[in-house]
């Protein structure tokens, strides 16, 4: 078994049936599995009152797939509220996703590939696996920069064996200025007074 410690003696054994004594005990160790995993959220920016989506991506070992993924997506509930989760360009069919919000300011999501398949290279394909949509509060300031750090990550394969080492890199949204708007002109034509502006206005010089 993999990052498994054993401890062998040896006797020899010969024609006659004679077993001389055991040697001393030697100890090994073997060498774990590949099995790394690399998790990370996109970044976006976007407007106070806007909606925002980042993707959530997975890179895995290829010579061990990823069948179950745990994870928690943080964020801070006073600028941002959870909006919807939508699948990744690399999501399959056979593979599903629950969402859990019951916490305020986490999103627990579950992936798991529900296929009955024995290749353990038969998994989750790297990329892009689902997209979380945000919205920014109406009075978060331009420039806040909301993080979307990554927390209780575990991976399996498909013999249910953990997959490490697990790299999380996290994501974060970045507020700008709204955009402006077009106002039309407004002139002070006093208390008695009516001005008509044209449609069409011409500037000289």
């Amino acid at each position: 078994a993999p990052a498994s410690a054993y401890t062998y003696t040896v006797a020899a054994l010969d024609l006659a049936g004679n077993v001389s004594a055991a040697t001393s005990p030697v100890s090994v160790t073997t060498s774990s599995l590949p099995g790394s995993v690399a998790v990370s959220v996109g970044s976006a920016s976007g407007a106070p009152g806007e909606e925002v989506t980042v993707s959530l991506s997975l890179t895995s070992d290829p010579d061990r797939a990823v069948v179950l993924l745990d994870l928690d997506v943080l964020y801070d509930a006073r600028g941002l509220t959870f909006v919807r989760r939508g699948f990744g360009p690399q999501l399959e069919p056979n593979e599903a996703v629950l969402v859990d919000t019951a916490t305020s300011g986490v999103v627990s999501l579950t992936l798991a590939d529900l296929i009955e398949e024995l290749d353990p290279l038969y998994g989750f394909q790297d990329g892009i696996l689902v997209t979380l949509t945000f919205q920014l509060a109406a009075g978060v300031v331009p420039g806040t920069v909301v993080p979307l750090p990554l927390a209780n990550v575990t991976a399996l394969d498909r013999a249910g064996a953990a997959l490490t080492p697990i790299t999380s890199t996290a994501g974060a949204i970045t507020v700008t200025a709204p955009p402006l708007v077009n106002q039309p002109p407004t002139v002070d034509a006093g208390a008695d007074l009516a001005v008509t502006l044209p449609e069409v206005a011409r500037l000289e010089g």
